[in-house]
C-alpha cells in the first residue's frame, strides 16, 4: 500500500530552451540505474518535453533518467560549466522518488525517508551537499522523536541512537538492538514515523514482519485538502516476488492476492492512527506490488534495489566495458537509499571533471 507524497521543490526540476550553446564532440554519453531530483547553476540542465526538440541536440553530457541519481549528475556536470542534456520516457523526473497527484492529494511513488539533511557533520547528506553546490535549498521541518510499536507494547522514542538503543533494552527482546541495527540499513531517520515490528526474534528483514508508516501532512498540510492526511505504508523491500509474478494486473487472482497481503499494512496502520482511524473512511486507497514497481517504475522484478549485505559483497562500480558510458544509482556504489544514490551520481560527475575543479568545487561550498 503507498498513500504518500514527495515534497516538490520549483528550482530542482528547471526547464530551459532548447537553444543552449551545444558542443560539436560528446565527451561522455550517461547512464543509471535508479531515482531522482535536481537543477544546475554556471552549465544548463535541460530539460524539455517529450518530442519538443526541433533537431538532434548536442551536448556535452547526456544523462539517461531523471533519477535522484542522474539528476545529482547532472546538476553537478552543468555547476562545472558542462552542457547537459537529460532524456527521461516518464512524463515527469524523478524516478522511483517522483510524486503524484489524485483527488487534490500528493503522494509518494517511493522513498518518505531522507535521513536527515545535514551538508556537514558525521551524518552529512550526499543529497543535501548537492543541492548546496547548485546553490540550492529546501523548506525542511524538525522533529525528534516517533513511534515504536513491537509485540511489548508500544512508546514514543526520541531520536538518537543512545536514547533509542535503552528505549530498545528496556520494553523489547533482548535481540531488539541487533536487529534495529540492521534495520539501520534501509531507513534510518524516523519522526513523524512510525514503524510496527510484528516479532523482533523473526528479524527486520522477514516477511510482512515490520511495517514503515509515515505521515507527510502533519508538517506539510499542502500536501492534502483541509482537515485530510496523506499517508504512505510500506514493507522495507521484503514482499516475495515470486508471489506475483505472471500474474495479470487486471485479475480477480491479482485482485485477491492484493487484499490479503495489504492486510499486514492496514492493520499496522490502525494500530499506529488508533481507533480514529478507519480504513473505509479513505477517500484514496492505493495499494502497490511488486509488479506496480515493475510497470511504473521499471524495477527488475519490482525490487528497491539489490539485496547486497555489507561486508559479504560489493556493489558494483560506475565505469562500464563501453567507453564513456557510466552507471549510477542504486545498483552502483554506495547502494540503495536517497543519501546513497545521490552519492553514487556525485561519484560519477567528480569522476568526469579535473582534481582541480572538484577541489575548487569542495571549496566553494566549505568541505
Amino acid at each position: 500500500m503507498a498513500l504518500s507524497y514527495l515534497p516538490t521543490h520549483p528550482h530542482l526540476h528547471r526547464f530551459l530552451p532548447p537553444n543552449f550553446k551545444s558542443s560539436t564532440v560528446r565527451k561522455s554519453v550517461l547512464a543509471r540505474s535508479s531515482n531522482g531530483q535536481d537543477a544546475s547553476s554556471r552549465g544548463s540542465l535541460l530539460l524539455q518535453e517529450k518530442n519538443s526538440f526541433p533537431g538532434k541536440p548536442e551536448a556535452d553530457i547526456v544523462v539517461i533518467g531523471s533519477g535522484i541519481g542522474g539528476l545529482c549528475c547532472g546538476g553537478l556536470l552543468a555547476r562545472y560549466g558542462q552542457e547537459v542534456l537529460v532524456l527521461e520516457s516518464h512524463d515527469q523526473p524523478g524516478g522511483a522518488a517522483h510524486s503524484f497527484k489524485i483527488k487534490d492529494y500528493e503522494f509518494d511513488s517511493g522513498p518518505s525517508l531522507f535521513s536527515g539533511f545535514q551538508s556537514r557533520g558525521p551524518q552529512a547528506n550526499p543529497l543535501a551537499q548537492v543541492l548546496d553546490a547548485l546553490g540550492e535549498s529546501l523548506p525542511c521541518a524538525k522533529y525528534d522523536s516517533w513511534m515504536v510499536y513491537i509485540p511489548e507494547g508500544e512508546f514514543l522514542s526520541r531520536i538518537g541512537p543512545t536514547e533509542f538503543y535503552k528505549d530498545l533494552e528496556k520494553y523489547a527482546s533482548k535481540n531488539a538492538v541487533q536487529e534495529w541495527k540492521k534495520l539501520l540499513g534501509l531507513r534510518e531517520d524516523l519522526g513523524i514515523h512510525h514503524i510496527v515490528v510484528n516479532d523482533w526474534d523473526r528479524g527486520v528483514d522477514a516477511d510482512q514482519n515490520v511495517v514503515l508508516i509515515s505521515v507527510p501532512s502533519v508538517l506539510s498540510p499542502d500536501l492534502a485538502p483541509p482537515g485530510k492526511h496523506v499517508l504512505h505504508a510500506y514493507t522495507p523491500g521484503t514482499e516475495p516476488f515470486e508471489l506475483w509474478k505472471g500474474l495479470d494486473p487486471r485479475s480477480a487472482e491479482y485482485k485477491k492476492l492484493k487484499a490479503e497481503r495489504s492486510e499486514v499494512i492496514w492493520r499496522a496502520v490502525e494500530r499506529a492512527l488508533g481507533s480514529g482511524f478507519s480504513r473505509d473512511k479513505c477517500d484514496v486507497k492505493l495499494v502497490g506490488t511488486p509488479l506496480t514497481h515493475q510497470r511504473f517504475l521499471r524495477r527488475n522484478r519490482g525490487t528497491y534495489g539489490p539485496a547486497i549485505q555489507a561486508g559479504k559483497e560489493t556493489f558494483p562500480g560506475h565505469s562500464t566495458p563501453i567507453p564513456q558510458l557510466y552507471c549510477c544509482g542504486d545498483s552502483t556504489f554506495p547502494g540503495i537509499g536517497v543519501p546513497a544514490v545521490a552519492a553514487s551520481g556525485a561519484i560519477v560527475a567528480n569522476s568526469l571533471v579535473s582534481v582541480s575543479q572538484h577541489s575548487e568545487l569542495l571549496d566553494a561550498i566549505g568541505i
